[in-house]
């Protein structure tokens, strides 16, 4: 069968062989696609892999919202697209999603006493490691909500590279009247705003998660489409201020090389769409180690900004 799902090639037949397993009991298969449902503290987690025998690299894709009157979970997005990259490639369903028929996005957040982020970064670290394949040579990508576990989980996989496209960064500022709010009130039963933020910062605020981290990533190339003026202005803007502050603060955070990508699109959808699917692909191809495949669209220009408001007027073009 062809299964229907978002960005994918529809020549592609979707034939997974499906696995059952615990974190214990996981093992890998090579050279085939499977669809792996693991059972690990308290969640079922799913994911669809494309391993390669002899791979050097993994891309790890997470996953963004969904829209529950379309898609049947688990909803694997990009899953086609191990077929453009010779890298071993996974990407997952968000566990919180089977917490509530009325989630069109979880934020990889599970359970107050448990935070899926952190069940899923095991079963993903436990296979890079069962590939032999490490956090250095790991490439962790998001769209969106995507994004967002992307820069969380980035902490687990010491040095690894991060590719990320108009992501959420801060779930306190962020405001969708409806997905977000809908999160909360099942991930955090009967808690208030306030008491989310005092007590479960490092979960809602990538840079609070950050802050605290023992590792960081080598490498993150932030993507923002200039359309989505909502992340632009909420997101990505505060962002920048707050890294620019810990920079002179924590010597640390010096060494984690951080580029903007500013692209231009906009669709009937609106702004919050991410870049074309060629341009994606040659950024995860550079990160590979292959080198750029093709040139990054001429509606994509990577800039190199010394304040936020640099970002917003396009910066000047790095070389």
């Amino acid at each position: 069968m062809t299964r229907d799902n978002a960005w994918q090639d529809k020549k592609v037949t979707y034939e997974p062989e499906l696995i059952d397993c615990t974190f214990e009991t996981l093992t890998v298969h090579f050279d085939r696609q499977m669809h792996y449902r693991v059972a690990h503290k308290g969640f079922v987690i799913e994911f669809f892999a494309f391993l390669h025998t002899g791979a050097t690299n993994l891309l790890i894709s997470g996953q963004d919202a969904i829209q529950r009157q379309r898609d049947q979970l688990p909803y694997f997005y990009r899953w086609s697209w191990h077929r453009d990259i010779t890298a071993s490639f996974i990407t997952f369903n968000d566990p919180t999603l089977y917490m509530g028929d009325s989630l069109d996005a979880g934020w990889c957040q599970g359970y107050r006493e448990v935070w899926a982020v952190e069940a899923i970064d095991n079963v993903l670290q436990r296979l890079a490691q069962l590939v032999a394949i490490g956090p250095e040579e790991t490439v962790l990508y998001g769209i969106s909500a995507g994004g967002f576990w992307a820069l969380m989980a980035a902490v687990c996989f010491p040095r690894c590279q991060v590719i990320v496209e108009i992501p959420q960064v801060d779930l306190l500022t962020y405001k969708d009247d409806g997905p977000r709010e809908k999160m909360i009130r099942r991930c955090y039963k009967g808690r208030s705003e306030d008491y989310i933020s005092s007590n479960y910062s490092t979960r809602m605020r990538v840079i609070d998660r950050w802050r605290e981290a023992i590792h960081l990533p080598a490498r993150v190339i932030y993507c923002q489409n200039i359309k989505d003026y909502k992340h632009t202005r909420t997101q990505m803007e505060p962002f920048w201020d707050d890294l620019s502050l810990l920079r002179e603060q924590d010597y640390r955070f010096r060494n984690v090389e951080v580029e903007f990508h500013m692209f231009n699109r906009k669709t009937p959808k609106g702004g919050h769409v991410p870049m074309e699917k060629a341009d994606t692909i040659a950024l995860w191809s550079k990160l590979l180690g292959r080198g750029i495949a093709r040139d990054i669209g001429k509606d994509c220009v990577s800039i190199e900004a010394k304040t936020p408001n640099e970002l917003k007027e396009g910066g000047r073009v790095s070389s």
